[in-house]
């Protein structure tokens, strides 16, 4: 009878990899809860993640937008200790 885990082997290391598909995971989850809250009004919406850096860029037409955004971006973040710059620019048009 096998013990469970026996004959599995976890080294605890992060590697390379691991780390480009957390940071995939992690836009990928930033992006869709954007274009949730916002139903799709960031315009050239852009998420950049580095380590536990993470850019987001774009542009809308109102303050309300970027601010759905905004909490999108939280809704995703605040439980990874992720420090981010949020740089969605808004212009009347």
């Amino acid at each position: 009878m096998r013990r469970r885990g026996e004959g599995q082997r976890e080294t605890g290391m992060i590697t390379d990899e691991t780390i480009r598909l957390r940071s995939a995971e992690i836009q990928h989850a930033i992006e869709s809860r954007i274009l949730t809250r916002t139903g799709g009004r960031i315009q050239s919406l852009d998420v950049k993640v580095t380590g536990d850096h993470i850019v987001i860029s774009g542009r809308t037409s109102c303050f309300y937008h970027k601010q759905l955004a905004l909490q999108g971006v939280l809704d995703v973040t605040v439980a990874a200790g992720a420090t981010f710059e949020f740089n969605i620019d808004v212009s009347g048009n």
